[in-house]
């Protein structure tokens, strides 16, 4: 329900995007950096390898084109990073 209230904005009808477009599971709408993690392995030498959120999307997982879409004043990271309450 919620990619498709972001579909159904007048900006993304413009663009010509589906519902698809914002899941980060999709590669046309997901950080390219990440794939749509949220963040990136970082390799240390002589020490375990670790995770830092990624530096091109800031851990919102979409691309900064996706981001573009609001609905109501929010991206769809922003959405989803709301609580249900």
């Amino acid at each position: 329900a919620v990619r498709k209230a972001f579909a159904g904005t007048a900006e993304a009808g413009r663009r010509g995007w589906s519902a698809g477009r914002f899941s980060f599971n999709v590669a046309e709408g997901r950080c390219a950096t990440c794939q749509g993690e949220g963040f990136v392995a970082v390799g240390l030498l002589f020490l375990p390898g670790t995770y830092a959120t990624c530096p091109a999307c800031g851990g919102a997982r979409y691309s900064e084109e996706t981001l573009e879409i609001t609905y109501r004043g929010c991206t769809i990271a922003d959405v989803l990073a709301q609580t249900v309450d």
